[in-house]
């Protein structure tokens, strides 16, 4: 370990603040494997961060979007068909309106219904992986980490802090 020059406090001195803080972090390790592991709970993680205002910008871009191409189509197909009462203009009219009804439905399902929206709770916060509960439990920020892969392609959101199934499931 390095000597701080005297008369210098932690504060006056960053190598000896980035040493403090590796030492810190080697006690916090030494604390975990030498006891059984207490997980933090669920209601004392940090609050999840707020949407971006592209949350709901996109899908109220691509409701549009599918709104006027369903529109247009719809209104082109009954155009051509016309008033017709042959059993071809029925089967066009109904396939057209029924396309537009699913492609609307669909955009807001993904609009409205939370899909792809992983909740906390104990089966996919924990286990957190060891990092960043290091740095949970000594209030530093999750900042600089990008997400942790897991078993079986899964990975650990520490934006989120919780765990996403694989891209395959």
């Amino acid at each position: 370990m390095r000597e701080r020059p005297i008369g210098r406090s932690v504060e006056q001195d960053p190598d000896a603040e980035q040493e403090q803080e590796r030492l810190c972090e080697m006690e916090m390790q030494d604390e975990c494997e030498s006891q059984q592991p207490v997980p933090i709970p669920i209601d004392k993680l940090p609050p999840l961060p707020r949407r971006g205002e592209g949350y709901w910008s996109e899908p109220i871009a691509g409701i549009c979007i599918v709104t006027c191409f369903s529109g247009v189509l719809v209104a082109m197909t009954f155009a051509l068909v016309g008033e017709s009462q042959n059993i071809f203009g029925y089967i066009l009219r109904a396939a057209i309106s029924s396309e537009a009804a699913i492609a609307v439905s669909s955009v807001a399902y993904l609009l409205f219904a939370n899909a792809g929206v992983v909740t906390r709770s104990a089966k996919t916060c924990y286990p957190i992986p060891p990092e960043v509960e290091m740095r949970l439990k000594a209030s530093r920020r999750l900042d600089s980490l990008t997400n942790i892969e897991g078993p079986d392609g899964s990975s650990y959101c520490v934006r989120c802090l919780v765990w996403r199934p694989s891209k395959k499931d």
